[in-house]
């Protein structure tokens, strides 16, 4: 029985250790149609941004940190590409800090800058941590942490709904994105929480 003792604690510590990821994950997916509530953050002018002021947009939200060198730059690069495609056509994009302590709003704007977003196409946010972490959470069913995020693009029709989760470094699911925005900007009516929505 001494020999399994071991054995049998490092079994029981990487069931603990699966039970953790799949928490931090936060994978489920939102049911179609779940509407976003209101949340406010600050802007890169220093300004409150209500997501209400979305309100008969189609949008893209999304989590990113500044100081990060690789991932948030690509996903970032990625999202810039978009703004090119789809802005034109009113669509606006959201890209909210996990890190709040170093992403003031003149951090952001710098950071904005040098991507050459247009501040009323593409919205840079910072705020509390805590507020932050909420929106993750019940907004985007996603974990969200300081210095943490998922690699997922979320998007979100004229009526405020969340309307699916997009892995942005998935080429399918990219072009699974693209054909999505272009549905929800011919919709003239919300989701009926209908699987085909």
């Amino acid at each position: 029985m001494k020999k399994f003792f071991p054995l049998l604690l490092v079994v029981i510590g990487l069931a603990l250790c699966g039970v953790v990821v799949m928490r931090r994950g936060r994978t489920s997916a939102p049911k179609v149609g779940t509407h976003i509530d209101d949340f406010t953050l600050t802007n890169r002018m220093g300004q409150p941004f209500s997501a209400s002021q979305l309100k008969g947009k189609v949008w893209v939200a999304s989590f990113f940190f500044a100081s990060c060198p690789t991932t948030c730059t690509k996903q970032n690069q990625t999202v810039a590409a978009l703004v090119e495609e789809f802005a034109p056509r009113g669509v606006k994009f959201v890209s909210i800090t996990c890190d709040p302590e170093n992403d003031t709003p003149e951090a952001l704007q710098e950071y904005a800058s040098k991507l050459q977003a247009k501040p009323d196409e593409w919205f840079f946010l910072t705020g509390d941590m805590t507020h932050i972490r909420q929106i993750g959470a019940d907004a985007f069913h996603l974990f969200v942490a300081p210095q943490t995020h998922s690699n997922r693009l979320m998007l979100i029709d004229k009526w405020g709904n969340l309307r699916g989760r997009f892995d942005w470094q998935d080429p399918r699911e990219l072009e699974s994105l693209k054909k999505k925005i272009n549905k929800l900007l011919r919709e003239t009516s919300p989701p009926d929480n209908s699987p085909s929505a």
